[in-house]
C-alpha cells in the first residue's frame, strides 16, 4: 500500500503534468518550466498565474511551497494556496489539501479537515481520494 505521503506526491505530479487544459498562457508558460525541474523561474510566473485567479496555479503554486521547489518550503502559505484552488473548486487541490492535512506534511495534521477536503474530492471523482476515505479510519485520524 502506498503511504499517504506518496500519494501527495504523486497528486502534486498529476497537477503539474497538466491534466486539464492550462487556462492561461502565463500558467502553461510556468507550467512548462516546472516540467523541466526548473522551479526557480517558474515559481513566480506561477505566482503571478495564482495571482491572476487561476485555479490551477493557485494549486501547483501550494505544491511549490509545500515542497520548497523554487522557493524555501512554507507550509502556511502552501495551505493558504491549496485551500483557495480548493474552494473553487480545483478538484486536485481538494485532494492534495485533504492528503495534506491527513499527513500533517508542511502543517499540523488535522483529521477533521483531511476528511473535509477528500470528502468533496471524492465527490468530484478523485479516485485517490475515494481510496483514502475507504480505508480504516486511521489513515485520516489520530
Amino acid at each position: 500500500m502506498r503511504s499517504l505521503a506518496a500519494i501527495l506526491l504523486a497528486a502534486g505530479a498529476l497537477l503539474a503534468a497538466g491534466c486539464g487544459e492550462p487556462k492561461s498562457f502565463l500558467y502553461s508558460e510556468a507550467g512548462a518550466l516546472y516540467d523541466a525541474g526548473r522551479y526557480e523561474e517558474s515559481f513566480p510566473l506561477m505566482r503571478k498565474a495564482a495571482d491572476g485567479g487561476n485555479t490551477q496555479a493557485m494549486a501547483l503554486l501550494g505544491v511549490m511551497l509545500l515542497y520548497g521547489q523554487g522557493v524555501a518550503p512554507d507550509g502556511r502559505a502552501a495551505e493558504h494556496w491549496l485551500v483557495r484552488a480548493a474552494e473553487r473548486g480545483e478538484v486536485e487541490a481538494q485532494s492534495i489539501a485533504g492528503i495534506m492535512y491527513a499527513t500533517g506534511v508542511g502543517v499540523p495534521p488535522d483529521s477533521e479537515k483531511a476528511r473535509h477536503w477528500l470528502t468533496i474530492a471524492a465527490g468530484n471523482g478523485d479516485a485517490a481520494a475515494r481510496r483514502l476515505l475507504a480505508q480504516t479510519p486511521s489513515a485520516v485520524s489520530y
